[in-house]
């Protein structure tokens, strides 16, 4: 199981990876998503419809391979 500080940062990482590709307009709004898998096996994503520009670490969706 993964470490609430470690999950804390990774939701960072990823948010910050969202307002890059966004500021550099490889994304436009709510177009996309993103994911990234974490050490324990879980998947951090980014939810549809939500503003990649604007997203935050409490948007970002914890789920498992299984969905």
């Amino acid at each position: 199981m993964l470490s609430q500080p470690e999950e804390t940062a990774a939701r960072q990482e990823l948010v910050e990876v969202c307002r890059l590709l966004y500021k550099r307009s490889y994304l436009c709004g709510t177009e996309g998503n993103l994911s990234l898998r974490l050490s324990s096996g879980q998947l951090l994503s980014t939810a549809s419809q939500t503003c990649k520009g604007r997203i935050k670490p409490n948007q970002i969706l914890l789920s498992d391979l299984e969905g």
